[in-house]
């Protein structure tokens, strides 16, 4: 799905909620190539509520957002509960946690991450969830799958460029990538595990190794756009979940 496409073949009456559903996280990649601006534009305009915002497109209303600084610390701030899995999965009692973590290929033939490029997720207070799509919102762009916030972070001068055509001084551009590559390290791993973690003890020898799954963002994105396609059921998902499961266990019991 390219955005270029969108922008010339929709209504303009249908375009704003052709707009939220291209960029929602269980729709199809968009790919926002060429298109830069606009992108930017429906990116900073997603963070205002659904009765707040009539048009997506809007440049007025995205240079308004900038300008508040107290609007864009609060994006900001999302940043910093931003994962790449999901401890609040199954239970959304676990909290002040997350994690951040790289991939790990080592050639098992199992459903996971390392099929998927780099994806974050979130989970925060909901009441959050549209300050958080600015610097999260996924999007295809010169042919990789990254998000504002993974660009941002490494000062990527074509963007830097953007914000700054919507009114941002440079050196306050500058400001709010440091910000966000401050808060989005390589990996972040919690302390402590929460009482609420699901944990696994395991029989090795005359002990226990007690292990607590964690859900990938981007397998659980994935099965969700797969599910809302119609490629996959429930009885599929239990069908993976049983055959990721039984891979584990022999994996452990080999080792």
């Amino acid at each position: 799905m390219e955005l270029h496409r969108l922008l010339q073949n929709i209504s303009s009456k249908e375009l704003t909620q052709t707009l939220r559903a291209a960029f929602a996280p269980y729709s199809e990649h968009v790919d926002i190539t060429g298109s830069e601006p606009q992108a930017l534009v429906t990116l900073i305009n997603l963070t205002y509520k659904r009765k707040d915002i009539k048009d997506l497109t809007s440049v007025s209303v995205a240079k308004a957002a900038l300008r508040d600084e107290q609007h864009l610390k609060t994006c900001i701030d999302e940043v910093k509960w931003y994962h790449t899995h999901n401890l609040k999965y199954p239970d959304i009692r676990v909290s002040h946690q997350r994690l951040l973590a790289h991939v790990v290929d080592d050639g098992l033939r199992v459903v996971s991450s390392a099929s998927y490029p780099t994806q974050f997720g979130w989970s925060h207070n909901s009441a959050k969830i549209n300050h958080a799509k600015l610097f999260l919102t996924g999007f295809v762009w010169r042919g990789e799958y990254v998000c504002l916030a993974q660009l941002l972070a490494e000062q990527e001068g074509f963007w830097v460029a953007r914000f700054r055509e919507l009114g941002l001084l440079k050196k306050d551009v500058v400001a709010v990538c440091e910000q966000i590559a401050a808060q989005l390290p390589s990996e972040d791993l919690p302390e402590q595990i929460s009482n609420y973690t699901p944990q696994l003890l395991i029989p090795i020898e005359h002990d226990y190794l007690s292990i607590s799954p964690v859900v990938n963002h981007c397998v659980l994105a994935a099965l969700q756009m797969a599910t809302r396609s119609g490629f996959l059921n429930m009885g599929s998902l239990n069908t993976i979940a049983q055959q990721m499961w039984e891979s584990c266990q022999a994996r452990w019991a080999a080792e």
